[in-house]
C-alpha cells in the first residue's frame, strides 16, 4: 500500500475514510513518500494530512519503506510522519555513496563511501521495544559467524543485528576487511539484518564505522567518572545523531571485561534516566547482575530493578553479558522491559565445541571448510533457537 499520488491521473484516498479503511488492515510494507528525512525531526511531510494517512499506515504495517529523492535527506518538513525508528529501508536515487550535507548532515563523507544499509538498529529495536519483543544483538568473530547469524535469523524468520567488536576490529587487524564482509553479508539477507559496532572506546573507531556505512554504535565511555563519561557520550551522540547513527551507550561498567563478575552493581532508574536525557543517547546497556564471557549460565537478574528501569528510561534497554543468563531468565527479562539482548560467548562455545567434535571424529581431517562448516551449521541452529526463544519475530 502507499499514501502518495503515483501518477498525476491517480487519486489519493486520504483523511478519516483512509484511516478508518486501514483500521482493519495487517499490512507487510508500506511504502510512503517523504518531503524530509533527518535524523532527529523523523520523516515529514508539507500536508498535515497526509503525514495522518501516512503515519494510519506505518502503524498498520511491518515494514515501511520511504521513497525519497536525495534531495529530501537531511530535509525538515512541516508536518511530521513518524521517527526514523520505525523506517526498516529507504528507496532514493544517490549512487555516489554520499550523504548530502544540510539541516542534520555533516558534508564529511568521502567520496567512495558507502550509504547506511536499508536496514538499521533503530529500525530494529524501536518497533521490538514497543510491541514487547526481544532483539537478538549477535557478535561476530569471523566470516562464518555472519553466516551463521543470518541463516539462523533467515530460519526464524526474524530480525537481527550483527555487532562486530572493538576487540574484532583488533583481532582482524582493522575494521575495514571484516566491516565489509559483514555489510554485504547483511546486505543479502532475506530478512532485516542490522551492522552495528559493538563497545567502541575510541572516537576513531566510531567515524570510520560511519564512513563505511554502519548504522548504529556502542560507545563505551563507561569507564569513565560519570561527568566524564557524560561529556564523552554526549559529545559523541550529537556527532552520530548528525549523520543519521544510532548510539547505545553504558552508564557504570558491566563486569567480566577484566574478569570480575560482581552482582551486587546495579544501574539505578533515576541515574539511567537523567543520564539518557544528558547525553541524548538512543538506547542504554544496564546493569541488572550480568556479567560478560561468562562461560556457565546461571547468572540472576534483577526482573524487579529491570521493570522500574523501563518505567523510568525513554530508550530501548540492553543486555550486555546475555550468555552467562539461562534461557528462563532471558524470557522473563524480555518480559521485564528489556529489549536489546547481545550475544557472544554462548555463540562461541557451540561453534568451538562442534569443531571439536569434528576434528575429533575425523583427526586426519586438513580442509578447514570441513569443520568450519559443521561449526558455522552449529552456529546458525542456536542463532535460530535463541531468536524464537526472545519472541524476536514480528
Amino acid at each position: 500500500m502507499t499514501g502518495g499520488v503515483i501518477r498525476s491521473e491517480s487519486y489519493e484516498l486520504s483523511g478519516p475514510i483512509a484511516e478508518a479503511s486501514l483500521a482493519g488492515l495487517n499490512l507487510d510494507i508500506a511504502f510512503i513518500g517523504v518531503d524530509g528525512i533527518d535524523a532527529k525531526a523523523g520523516c515529514t511531510t508539507h500536508q498535515e494530512i497526509e503525514a495522518h494517512t501516512n503515519g494510519a499506515m506505518i502503524a498498520h504495517a511491518r515494514q515501511v519503506i520511504v521513497v525519497a529523492d536525495s534531495s529530501k535527506i537531511g530535509k525538515v518538513a512541516f508536518a511530521r510522519i513518524c521517527e526514523i525508528a520505525s523506517v526498516t529501508g529507504l528507496i532514493t536515487d544517490r549512487v555516489d555513496g554520499r550523504l548530502p550535507a544540510g539541516p542534520g548532515r555533516g558534508g564529511d563523507q568521502p567520496p567512495g563511501a558507502g550509504l547506511m544499509p536499508a536496514v538499521t538498529a533503530a529500525s530494529i529495536v524501536g518497533p521490538a521495544r514497543v510491541a514487547g519483543r526481544g532483539v537478538g544483538a549477535f557478535n561476530v568473530i569471523g566470516i562464518e559467524h555472519a553466516e551463521a547469524i543470518v541463516a539462523g535469523a533467515e530460519a526464524a524468520g526474524a530480525p537481527v543485528i550483527l555487532q562486530i567488536s572493538e576487540n574484532c576490529v583488533a583481532y582482524h587487524g582493522g575494521l575495514e576487511p571484516i566491516g565489509r564482509a559483514v555489510l554485504a553479508i547483511a546486505g543479502a539477507a532475506t530478512v532485516p539484518a542490522a551492522v552495528h559496532l559493538d563497545h567502541a572506546t575510541g572516537t576513531d573507531l566510531v567515524r570510520e564505522a560511519a564512513r563505511m556505512g554502519f548504522g548504529s554504535v556502542m560507545f563505551d565511555a563507561s569507564r569513565l567518572p560519570y561527568a566524564g563519561n557524560v561529556g564523552a557520550t554526549r559529545e559523541m551522540a550529537a556527532w552520530c545523531h548528525d549523520r543519521g547513527i544510532w548510539l547505545e551507550a553504558e552508564l557504570g561498567e558491566i563486569g567480566g571485561k577484566q574478569g570480575a563478575h560482581d552482582p551486587r552493581i546495579r544501574t539505578r532508574p533515576d541515574e539511567a534516566a537523567a543520564y539518557v536525557t544528558e547525553t541524548g543517547a538512543d538506547a542504554l546497556a544496564v546493569t541488572v547482575g550480568s556479567s560478560h564471557a561468562m562461560l556457565t549460565r546461571g547468572a540472576a537478574l534483577d526482573l524487579a530493578l529491570i521493570g522500574r528501569l523501563r518505567a523510568a528510561v525513554p530508550v530501548p534497554l540492553v543486555l550486555h553479558g546475555s550468555s552467562g543468563v539461562p534461557d528462563d531468565g532471558l524470557v522473563a527479562a524480555v518480559k521485564a522491559g528489556l529489549t536489546k539482548i547481545n550475544i557472544a560467548t554462548q555463540l562461541n562455545k557451540v561453534f568451538t565445541a562442534t569443531v571439536r567434535d569434528r576434528l575429533a571424529g575425523d583427526p586426519a581431517a586438513v580442509d578447514p571448510r570441513r569443520y568450519l562448516g559443521a561449526g558455522r551449521e552449529a552456529l546458525a541452529r542456536e542463532v535460530s533457537r535463541l531468536l524464537e526463544m526472545l519472541g524476536a519475530r514480528p
